[in-house]
């Protein structure tokens, strides 16, 4: 039997718990959480095998070898449920539950989550950003200078051309 869980969230955290439970009902349990919502299951230890004939069962995790997708936003466990021979048919009861959890996943030492992202800028990035600001810092003192010292020749011109006017007049 498979279970599997998913979430659209960016920032996940994903967790996953088989084991007994402590309730005393003789069942194992498997918790799937993602954030702080759980889909919980319950597997009995027991079933009813050709109508009559109750018989003990045995539940088992097996991720490791059926490569299980285990994600930050997806995480998904198979249970292998091992029945005695049977002519007929057999009657299961497991038992699954969607449930808000207080804890996030993140709270729990083996939980699977989304690295967080480093938003600061890369050595490459940061050079290239200062050279382009020194580049164009030159740009603009070059062109002011050459504005300036134009202004100045054209002054100069302009007297010079007006000396020339008044002392041909």
């Amino acid at each position: 039997m498979s279970a599997s869980f998913e979430s659209n969230s960016v920032k996940s955290c994903s967790n996953k718990e088989f084991g007994e439970t402590t309730q005393g009902d003789n069942s194992n349990y498997i918790k799937i959480q993602i954030d702080n919502k759980s889909l919980y299951g319950r597997f009995i230890k027991r079933g009813v095998v050709d109508q009559d004939r109750l018989v003990l069962l045995t539940n088992s995790l097996l991720d490791e070898s059926m490569n299980a997708i285990q994600s930050p936003s997806q995480s998904q466990s198979f249970i292998g449920i091992s029945i005695p021979a049977f002519s007929d048919h057999v009657v299961i009861d497991p038992d699954f539950s969607v449930l808000l959890d207080s804890n996030s996943a993140s709270s729990n030492p083996n939980s699977v989550c989304k690295p967080k992202q480093n938003n600061s800028l890369s050595a490459t990035k940061l050079s290239g950003i200062i050279i382009g600001s020194v580049c164009f810092a030159a740009v603009v003192v070059a062109s002011v200078v050459y504005a300036v010292k134009r202004k100045k020749e054209m002054i100069r011109f302009t007297s010079n051309l007006k000396k020339i006017a008044q002392n041909s007049a």
